[in-house]
């Protein structure tokens, strides 16, 4: 079974996004954890398995200028296989909140990003991506509203 989210390590001010795969009887066999490039929180926030074992998980890390959508395949003994980190048109904050392999093959995430093409705040995104992370699809939607949707 794996986990996901974030931990906090020893002395650190932020947490760094964390993966961990248990036995059934919970007994924690391995574990990896990812640190963006500043001392800001990263979160994977929602996993998904590949269908040979490994497993995707997807979230956030901060990087210098905000934090950024990322998504990360593991091996089953979540050696890191391949990862992306997509900033959006907005370069703000954007994060991904789930994550499905689709029979096809293919990956469809969805989440937030801040958008410059008129819409207004950030927006929910639902994309599709090749399992290379080439994108194949991506529609943004906004509310009336200027916050958050």
């Amino acid at each position: 079974m794996f986990v996901a989210g974030s931990r906090c390590p020893n002395s650190a001010t932020s947490n760094d996004a964390w993966i961990g795969k248990y036995s059934l009887s919970m007994v924690l066999l391995t574990s990896a954890t990812v640190n963006g490039s500043t001392s800001n929180t990263d979160q994977y926030q929602r996993l998904a398995e590949d269908g040979s074992g490994g497993v995707y998980a997807v979230g956030y890390l901060n990087t210098a200028t905000a934090a950024d959508r990322f998504i990360q395949r593991y091996d089953a003994n979540l050696v890191r296989v391949s990862s992306a980190l997509i900033n959006g048109p907005g370069n703000s904050n954007e994060y991904l909140a789930d994550i499905m392999v689709t029979s096809s093959g293919t990956l469809l995430v969805s989440g937030d990003q801040s958008d410059t093409a008129g819409l207004v705040g950030r927006n929910a995104l639902i994309a599709e991506y090749t399992t290379g992370y080439a994108l194949i699809s991506i529609t943004t939607f906004s509310s009336s509203g200027s916050g958050e949707d």
